[in-house]
Parts: structure tokens; C-alpha cells; sequence
């Protein structure tokens, strides 16, 4: 046997240890170059017959017979670079393996092979939002780099992978001699403040080994750094080089962790870089930085120009504890004295005449401060500090919470006769957008403020997103197979549609030319069944139209392969009957149907159902073509079922006229349905009911109320049909469904019928987060009468905790606005509804409501909080919801917007019972004012 035979059979049988290893070391220069001959065209065989996945096992020994027999540093370096040879399961023992191979290299070629594996390391593998046992391939980058002795290339990865193994040696019980005696930690500590992705490691190791009480790397750079082997001035400031970097939370949080063990002294506070990065830091070092500027001030290492700085950046955050921070920071470091009331003079008052309104100047003269005397009430001397508090404070005055507010207007009354002339300006400025009463009070300590007009909210026309195009028609059987590999996420079901009925299509013209122009994608797709079959096509995850259509093309190129996968999908099936829902239960058994025609040999012309709108929608006209077509075949049965719900709600009389002279028996079907104006829509009652659902974690089941529809369908509909019209609230994980893109094209002519089923799944998974809430536009885009149920799945997409998910939600709002369909009523209905049964939080659903008025649905938003106002104002004694003051804000907005005030008695008509009665309510409690500031929005001109 030759060297090449001998290693391909070690390959092949799965030897990738220290024998091959041995058996290569003792290969001469011309077999290596044999072996070097062969390895590329093996591979590339292995990957197109069992695919790249399936010559995972083989990757160790690949590997090491590369780095043994290949000959260039470049060429070893590639090899092992390979995606399908980059992973291994036991990375340090092949870093030692494929060392001892290199090792009798010249050393310029193993510097040059180790500068390559170093660069080339690049994040991924195993998905990188679980992964954590480090970067694929570190480990012999890393080996090669401290046996040549060369300086790492500065790579992010290789910073990244240094971390992570830190973090298993240390977690494996590494004490932290560990870090301290690394060959290269003095490379690596200054690359961790500047390289992306390593503080995913840094906060996994904190959060494990912390809490088993081992080691971290940041206890331990911190202890190095207190001992002298690391410059902790170095270490305070890559951290604020960091800070300075910006990124969301999670990028500075470990950072911000390392500053916290360094605990620097005032004197090494960078305080400078601290203030700088608090108009825009994350959380974690907002916190940080604000702790320890103030800590610098009280030592007084922070000078006047800081202090106006850090403050002011603070108090316009706007975020609520930022400016909590920032007037705690001002009531207890800047100087405060009594203002000294000054007598009013006569020409002291509000508006033009005594007694007036708000309206007009509020105050004494211009420029007269609260001692009478001018703007030297604030003298020429008044402190710096006190200057830059009151500017800060003059911020405070436009948020939207009136506590705070409040207080900012009880400090700068008390800091006004310190403050100077440019600083009181500042301030009477500021103080425009106050209410009258705290308008006044500043007025009256550092002189006349104009108010500000009225706020008149801008609105912009309505538009909506457009539906796509349809998508264009697949010519040939080497187009089908283009269209198949290039299958990805996400998926188009209006594109499957296309390419399932092409596969029809074509397998009836020319199966064998089908099957073999199929046969490249089912090599790469499907590989060789011996080894078993792919994951995602596993039976028991094969529910989903992106494993289903590939069956479907499977059964064409191999139909034995296909009923043996068939009946596995069945048997578990049997067994374990999923948590299905009826519509995809009815989407799998249409493509089951397809793959059980072509695993007996079979085939029909087309399919009748195929789409001929992007909605989903089929022209009728089109399906009696169809049936023409198909003569005297029958078709198949759930294909001819989903024909007749995808047609258009309203006859077309020519096409009833074209059915009606149909011989076939499905072609008197499809006239009776036709000259019944098609499937009646089902009943259907809402109301809330008792359900068993997980509320997190292991077995954690518990009764919840959620708000449910209730769908009975007519009598004499077809079995498969009359199901999709009928359902029941279901416990546990019933209703859920992760293929809910599929489901408008289902019933595109039944938008009620389909929110129905949208309204279950979305009280499963909302509270998960799993919901998809993207289906509502697609909804919308339907045909049929729309209700309760849609206006319900509407709010709770308004509610979902991720913003970026609710935009999906006001889409299809404010496509039903465009179209006069969308229903203000029964939206007030579904949002009390859903609020009283803690389903969605007015916290929530305030912004998206807000979007959807100024993006020109004011009308209907108006409406519809009017409506639900009632029900969610508090009674006589009750606190307010939370919530409740930001919805009121939205709907003085929206009654502006839509002209509420109509009339003397507008107010009335407008009926929002409790509303006077909240805003009678004493104090100045943000819901109390907006309640004041709607009910004047709507009352009498």
C-alpha cells in the first residue's frame, strides 16, 4: 500500500491522532509531495458527494496531512483555513499535533506559517451568539506564535481568542500565575481596549467564573496591575480610550468592571475623558461616570467649566435618572442663598392688563432679577458653578416629567441671585415651555419670560409600505435548481409557491431531465445517506416549507431516499404529535401531498393554486384556465382546496360563465363555489378566557387570562376548509407557529377568519418574545372584512417589547387607514381590553400610537383613544395606570391633529367620562397635567 492509500484509509477511517502523526513524520520529501498531489481533489470529492457537513469527522486528520505534506507556509495556511477543516474537537491537542509536524520546517517558514494562521483568524463558528469555547483555529495560531517568538499580528480575533483562553484555563482551576506568566499577555493587555469582539469573553468569564468563586481575567489584570507587572496607568487609561469609543452596554460593561477593581484615586481620574463621554454612553458608564466626576468634585479635582459641562450633558439626556443625577449633583455642590423677594411694581403682571391670562409676559421689567436691582442681583462676581447649574437646570424645564421639572424650577429660584446676566438670560429663555404656575415662579426671580407658543404637532401625508413585485417565473429545470440552492432566510412563500409549482411542472414534462439537472443540488443539499440525513432534515424538525419543498425535489431525484424519510417524518409523528396549528398542519400536508405523488412514480400537469398576486390572491379566471388544462384528471385534493380559498371575494361573472361549462368533476365544484359566492365567513366571538401557559422557565405553567377569538364556520364547507374556519383557545403551547409568513397566502380573501388565528398565536409568544409580529402587514394587505381580532393582533404587535418589531404592527395600521378599513373603535376596544388583562403596557404602546397620528392616521388614532380613554382613566381614590400620562400625551396630539375642538359643547360630545376628574386632582403629577392639558385640548374654542 502507498503512503497516499495508506493515510486516505486512515482518513477515512477516522484516525486523526498521534499514529497518523507518526506515520507522517516518517514520510520522505517525494511521498509528502505525492500525498500534497492527491489532497485537494479528495476533498473537494468528499464535499460534493457528502457535502461540506459531512466531512466534518475527517477535519483532524485532513488537517495534520495538509501541514505535513502541502508544501508553501501560504498553501499549509489556506489549508487549514478551509471552512470545512477550521473546526475540530479538540483544538490544543491538534495545535500540539500539527507543531510537532512544522517543527523540522525552516524557521523563516513557521514564522511566516504562524504570522498567516494569526491573520487569518476571523469570528465564527457554532454561531456566534452562543459560542463559547473560543475562535476556531487560536489555538495553533497562538502555539506557532510563542514557539517563533514573533510579535502577533494585530488581529482582533487572536485578541478575542486570548481571552477566551484565559477564561477555560482559569475555569478549569488555572490560578491566576496563569495570566501573570503568559508569553502574551504584554501584547495582548493594550490590543483588549481596541479590538471588537472581546468583551463578549471578558463578561462570560466574569459572569462564570466569578460566581463559582475562580479567578477572572479582569480580577486578575486588576491584581497585576496593583502588584507593578502591568502599568495601571496604562490599564485607567485604555479604559477611558475605551469609554471614549462609545458602543452599546454590553461592549463597555466589562471595561467598566475592570475600572471598578482598579479603583483609581482622584488624582488618576481622567476627568476630562469622563465628562466627555457623558453625552453618549451606555448605562453602565453613565453611572460610572457620573459617580466618579462627583467623587473628583467633592475632592475638588473638578474646576468650575467641568462641572456646568458634566451637569448640563447629564440634565439633557432626558432620561429620567440622568437628571435625577444631575439636580442631586446641583442641590448638593452648588452655593445657594435666600433670593430676596423684591416689591412688585405696578408694572409687575400677567398678560397686558392685571388679572389677565398666561398668555402674555410674566415677570417685572426686562432684566430685572429677583432683588430688584438688575441683573447686579447676580453680581459681576456670581460663581461659575452657579452659572453652569442654572443653564443645566433651564434644560430640565422641557422634560415631561413634572416632578422633575418641578424641582429644577425650586433650585434655580434658589441659585437666581448668583447667577450672572448670561446665565439668567439662559434661563428666562428655558423657561418658555413651562406651565403658567412654574412660568411665573421664575419670572418673578429672574425677570419677564415670554411663554412659548403653542406646540402644534407636524403630521406628515400617510403612506404605508408597498408590496413587493412578484417575483418572476422559473423557466427551466437548471433554473429550479438555482432557485432551490439559493433557498435562505428569509423565506419568500410566494417564492416557494413558484418554485413548487415549477417542480410540478416540469417533473410531468421531463422527469428524468428534472431529476438529473436536480441532481448537483440534492449532493450538496442532502449528501450521502449512510452517515444519516442533515440536520434540518431530521423528521422531527421537518415541519417547516423550507425542509418540506426540499423533500419535494428530493422525491424526484430519489425516491427511495424520500419514502424512507417520509415514513420516519410519519412514525414521529405519530409519536409525538406536535403543538401544530390547523393552518400549518394544512401548509404541510400540501406539500406532503406533492412529495407522496412523485415518491409513486406519479404526476399532474400544474398545480390550480398557485398564486397569481403577491397577496396570494388567484385570479379566478386563471384557475379555470387551470382546470381546462387539466381535463378529466383530478387534481390533487388540498392543492384544489387552496384554489378556492385564494380566489377573490367579489364573482367575476365571465369567469362563472367559463366554470359553468367545465365537464370535469372539479370543474362543477369550482362552479357551485363560485355561484355561492364562495366560503361564508365563519362566526366569530371575542372575550377573554382561562388558559394554562409557561410563564418562564422549567414547568413554571400557571392559568392566565388572555383575550381570545372564538371561530365557528358555516355548515357544507369542505372538511380541510372548515377546519381553518373553526377554533377554540388552547393551553400550553397550542397556537404557537413559527411559519406564520406562510399564513396570509393561505387565507388572503379572510383577514378576520386568518387574525383569528394570528390572535392565538400571539398570546403564546408575545410573551415569550417569539411573536411575528411581521405578518401584519401582510394581513392587512388581504381582502375581507376586518374586526376585533385584527384590531387586537394590531394592539398586541403595538405592544411587543422590541420597538423595531412594533413598526410592523403601526404598518399595517396605517395600510388599513389608507385603504378606509381600519376600524378606530374597535381599536379603543382591543387596547382597554388588552390593558385590563395586563396583556400589552400603555408604556409600550404610547410611541407606537404616537408614530401612527403623526404619520398622518390622526384621525383614526383620536378616535380610537377616545374610545378606550374610559375604560383606562382612573376611578375617584385609584392611582393612575403607568403609562397613563404618556397615552394622554398622544392624545392631546392627535385631538390637535384632527381638530377635536369643535364647538361649545366639544368637550361633551367628545364624552370621555373621568377625564375632568383626573385633572381636578391636586399636585402636579404628570398624568394630572396631561388629563389638564386634553381636556383644554377639546374644550370649547
Amino acid at each position: 500500500m502507498g503512503p497516499w492509500e495508506e493515510i486516505r484509509q486512515r482518513i477515512e477511517n477516522g484516525d486523526g491522532g498521534d499514529g497518523l502523526v507518526a506515520f507522517l513524520l516518517g514520510l520522505g520529501a517525494a511521498d509528502r509531495k505525492a500525498v500534497a498531489a492527491e489532497l485537494p481533489g479528495y476533498l473537494a470529492a468528499r464535499v460534493r458527494d457528502e457535502s461540506r457537513w459531512g466531512v466534518a469527522g475527517a477535519a483532524p486528520a485532513l488537517r495534520l496531512a495538509g501541514a505535513a505534506c502541502l508544501g508553501g507556509a501560504a498553501q499549509v495556511a489556506a489549508w487549514l483555513d478551509r471552512r470545512e477543516l477550521r473546526t475540530v474537537p479538540s483544538p490544543k491537542a491538534d495545535a500540539e499535533r500539527i507543531s510537532r509536524l512544522v517543527r523540522d520546517r525552516p524557521e523563516p517558514w513557521r514564522r511566516d506559517l504562524a504570522r498567516r494562521l494569526a491573520a487569518g483568524l476571523r469570528p465564527g463558528g457554532r454561531g456566534l451568539a452562543g459560542r463559547v469555547d473560543g475562535e476556531p483555529g487560536w489555538d495553533l495560531a497562538a502555539t506557532l506564535v510563542i514557539e517563533t517568538g514573533i510579535e502577533p499580528p494585530d488581529n482582533d480575533a487572536f485578541v478575542a481568542g486570548w481571552v477566551w483562553h484565559l477564561h477555560h484555563r482559569l475555569w478549569t482551576g488555572a490560578g491566576a500565575d496563569l495570566v501573570r506568566d503568559h508569553p502574551l499577555l504584554d501584547f495582548m493587555v493594550p490590543r483588549l481596549f481596541q479590538a471588537e469582539g472581546v468583551a463578549r469573553p471578558l463578561a462570560h468569564d466574569r459572569a462564570w467564573n466569578s460566581a463559582y468563586q475562580h479567578p477572572t481575567v479582569i480580577g486578575a489584570l486588576a491584581g497585576l496591575a496593583g502588584e507593578g507587572r502591568l502599568d495601571r496607568k496604562a490599564l485607567i487609561g485604555g479604559c477611558a480610550s475605551k469609554f471614549l469609543n462609545g458602543g452599546d452596554g454590553r461592549e463597555v460593561e466589562p471595561f467598566v468592571s475592570l475600572w471598578e477593581e482598579l479603583r483609581p484615586e482622584v488624582a488618576e481620574l481622567p476627568v476630562v475623558d469622563l465628562v466627555r463621554v457623558l453625552p453618549f454612553a451606555a448605562s453602565p458608564l453613565v453611572r460610572l461616570a457620573a459617580a466618579e466626576l462627583r467623587r473628583a468634585d467633592e475632592a475638588g479635582g473638578l474646576g468650575e467649566e467641568l462641572f456646568a459641562e458634566a451637569v448640563g450633558a447629564l440634565a439633557f439626556r432626558q432620561e429620567r435618572k440622568y437628571v435625577t443625577t444631575a439636580l442631586q449633583w446641583i442641590a448638593q455642590s452648588a452655593p445657594t442663598r435666600p433670593a430676596t423677594p423684591r416689591p412688585k411694581a405696578p408694572s409687575d403682571r400677567v398678560g397686558g392688563q392685571p388679572g389677565e391670562g398666561a398668555s402674555g409676559l410674566v415677570g417685572g421689567r426686562p432684566g430685572e432679577g429677583a432683588s430688584g436691582h438688575g441683573d447686579e442681583a447676580g453680581g459681576q462676581g456670581a460663581s461659575n458653578r452657579v452659572d453652569g447649574a442654572v443653564v443645566a437646570l433651564g434644560l430640565v424645564f422641557g422634560v415631561e416629567v413634572p416632578s422633575l421639572r418641578d424641582r429644577a424650577v425650586r433650585l434655580a429660584v434658589k441659585l437666581a441671585p448668583q447667577a450672572s446676566r448670561a446665565a439668567r438670560e439662559a434661563v428666562r429663555e428655558a423657561a418658555a415651555v413651562l406651565p403658567p404656575e412654574a412660568l411665573a415662579r421664575i419670572a418673578a426671580a429672574y425677570g419677564e419670560v415670554v411663554p412659548a407658543p403653542p406646540e402644534t404637532p407636524v403630521t406628515t401625508p400617510l403612506t404605508a409600505p408597498a408590496l413587493p413585485g412578484m417575483p418572476g417565473p422559473i423557466g427551466s429545470a437548471a433554473e429550479l435548481a438555482a432557485a432551490l440552492s439559493s433557498m435562505s432566510w428569509p423565506h419568500d412563500p410566494i417564492r416557494y409557491e413558484l418554485m413548487l409549482a415549477a417542480l410540478v411542472e416540469h417533473v410531468h414534462r421531463d422527469r428524468e431531465g428534472t431529476a438529473e439537472a436536480l441532481r448537483p443540488w440534492r449532493n450538496e443539499r442532502w449528501g450521502s445517506f449512510e452517515h444519516g440525513y442533515p440536520l434540518w432534515a431530521d423528521p422531527s424538525t421537518c415541519y417547516h416549507p423550507y425542509s418540506l419543498l426540499s423533500l419535494c425535489a428530493l422525491a424526484v431525484v430519489s425516491p427511495s431516499d424520500s419514502a424512507v424519510l417520509s415514513r420516519q417524518i410519519s412514525d414521529y409523528l405519530a409519536r409525538n404529535p406536535p403543538y401544530e396549528t390547523v393552518l400549518d398542519w394544512f401548509i404541510r400536508d400540501r406539500y406532503r401531498e406533492v412529495v407522496a405523488l412523485f415518491e409513486a412514480g406519479g404526476s399532474v400537469p400544474l398545480l390550480l393554486a398557485t398564486p397569481t398576486a403577491r397577496t396570494g390572491r388567484l385570479d379566478a379566471a386563471t384557475l379555470v384556465d387551470r382546470l381546462e388544462l387539466l381535463g378529466d384528471r383530478e387534481p390533487l385534493p388540498l392543492d384544489f382546496c387552496q384554489a378556492l380559498l385564494r380566489l377573490p371575494r367579489a364573482v367575476d361573472p365571465v369567469a362563472l360563465g367559463r366554470a359553468e361549462r367545465l365537464t370535469s368533476a372539479a370543474g362543477r365544484r369550482l362552479a357551485a363555489w363560485l355561484r355561492a359566492g364562495g366560503a361564508a365567513d365563519p362566526v366569530i366571538a371575542y372575550g377573554p378566557a382561562s388558559v394554562m401557559r409557561n410563564l418562564g422557565g422549567y414547568q413554571n405553567y400557571a392559568p392566565v387570562t388572555e383575550l381570545h377569538a372564538r371561530m365557528t364556520s358555516a355548515p357544507g364547507l369542505p372538511e380541510r376548509i372548515r377546519e381553518l374556519f373553526t377554533l377554540e383557545p388552547r393551553e400550553y403551547f397550542a397556537g404557537h407557529s413559527d411559519r406564520m409568513a406562510w399564513w396570509p397566502s393561505v387565507l388572503p380573501s379572510h383577514r378576520e377568519a386568518l387574525a383569528a388565528h394570528v390572535l392565538e398565536c400571539f398570546a403564546v409568544d408575545l410573551r415569550h418574545r417569539d411573536a411575528q409580529v411581521d405578518v401584519l402587514p401582510a394581513l392587512a394587505y388581504g381582502d375581507g372584512p376586518v374586526g376585533r381580532a385584527t384590531a387586537a393582533a394590531i394592539v398586541l404587535g403595538m405592544g411587543h417589547k422590541q420597538p423595531a418589531v412594533r413598526v410592523h404592527a403601526i404598518d399595517a395600521a396605517k395600510i388599513l387607514a389608507l385603504r378606509g378599513e381600519l376600524s378606530a373603535g374597535d381599536l379603543g376596544w382591543a387596547l382597554a381590553t388588552l390593558v385590563a388583562l395586563d396583556s400589552v403596557t400603555l408604556k409600550r404602546v404610547a410611541p407606537a400610537l404616537e408614530e401612527l397620528a403623526l404619520s398622518g392616521a390622526h384621525g383614526e388614532t383620536w378616535t380610537m383613544l377616545a374610545s378606550a380613554l374610559p375604560a383606562l382613566l382612573p376611578g375617584a381614590g385609584e392611582p393612575a395606570r403607568p403609562g397613563l400620562a404618556d397615552l394622554l400625551a398622544v392624545a392631546v396630539k392627535a385631538a390637535a391633529l384632527a381638530g377635536a375642538r369643535t364647538g361649545p359643547q366639544a368637550g361633551a360630545r367628545v364624552g370621555i367620562p373621568g377625564l375632568a376628574e383626573l385633572a381636578a386632582r391636586k399636585g402636579a403629577a404628570r398624568p394630572v397635567a396631561e388629563a389638564r392639558a386634553l381636556l383644554q385640548a377639546i374644550a370649547p374654542a
